[in-house]
């Protein structure tokens, strides 16, 4: 979704657990510009957590709420412009490698279970579906079953018809499994034993007048609605999460390194952000070892002249 979220519109955050939830609102706040993310969690202490560590990632345009996303009505007037929705709903888990459950005798995911985690995902994705404005939707697990990967996917299309799988990661070289002779490579998977990674499962879905519209306008030579939007400044678009690139080009030093290094020298005005008297003297220390190394070689040669043979 990342593409076509990343300079307006708003989107609506989904995630069931914390870490997570900061970590993926962070980096989408990072890519959003003058749009709002909600993100949903119905764990008090989850969300606290969240709001912490986005308060220090610097994250802004974030609200947090408490609430069971599956009660939020789509059709709120705060909502009306929900175009993104990224659904990471609580899974089994089963593709997180460090959780070695076989090792220490915990019992494996029951059939039980999973029928409700699958019963719950496949909700999560119907409702998030069912916003009016919404455009792309996002459906993600940590899980390597089938039950809450591929099979999910085939619920969700079968009941929600107005909306299609579309490719995602297609760098990535593992894609969804063929179940029922139905191909789903438009998804990615991710196998902790194959891929050493943590095991996961992305699908995307988009909604087919959103398809439709951008084929049309690409027939016609011109830019659909929905397609991301060309930048109109001529520099690119950096991210707030990250610092200028002037100042991450070595090549390029900054204002603030320019007028430290000749401040001694030129009398240059220092910047206000240093006080002058540390910048004269920083300008001072860097000259320092070039003047004594100066001194001492026209003494060397001096005594050289005069038959010294060894100075100190």
């Amino acid at each position: 979704c990342q593409e076509r979220c990343m300079h307006q519109g708003t989107l609506l955050l989904l995630v069931g657990q914390g870490s997570k939830l900061a970590y993926k609102t962070s980096h989408l706040a990072s890519l959003t510009r003058n749009g709002t993310i909600f993100a949903f969690d119905l764990s008090e202490k989850r969300l606290r957590l969240m709001e912490t560590m986005l308060h220090k990632a610097g994250a802004t345009g974030v609200q947090c709420i408490h609430q069971d996303f599956l009660t939020v009505q789509p059709n709120d007037p705060a909502y009306a412009n929900v175009t993104h929705i990224l659904c990471d709903p609580s899974c089994s888990g089963s593709g997180i490698i460090s959780r070695a459950d076989h090792l220490v005798g915990k019992p494996k995911d029951t059939a039980e279970r999973l029928d409700k985690l699958v019963d719950f995902q496949e909700r999560v994705v119907l409702h998030a579906m069912s916003f009016p404005s919404v455009r792309r939707v996002s459906y993600s697990t940590c899980s390597v079953h089938q039950a809450e990967n591929e099979d999910v996917v085939a619920k969700v299309l079968a009941k929600q018809t107005s909306f299609e799988l579309v490719p995602v990661l297609q760098s990535w070289h593992r894609r969804g499994w063929t179940v029922n002779d139905v191909d789903y490579s438009a998804c990615v998977r991710a196998l902790p034993r194959e891929d050493r990674i943590t095991g996961f499962f992305v699908a995307v879905f988009e909604r087919r007048d959103t398809l439709q519209s951008t084929s049309t306008a690409l027939e016609l030579g011109g830019t659909a609605l929905s397609a991301t939007p060309t930048p109109t400044s001529s520099q690119p678009l950096q991210s707030p999460m990250q610092p200028p690139s002037s100042a991450r080009s070595p090549a390029a030093p900054t204002q603030a390194t320019t007028k430290r290094t000749t401040s001694g020298k030129q009398g240059a005005t220092p910047s206000s952000q240093q006080p002058a008297g540390k910048r004269v003297k920083a300008a001072a220390t860097i000259d320092e070892p070039g003047r004594q190394g100066g001194r001492k070689r026209r003494k060397r040669r001096q005594a050289s002249k005069s038959g010294v043979t060894k100075y100190r």
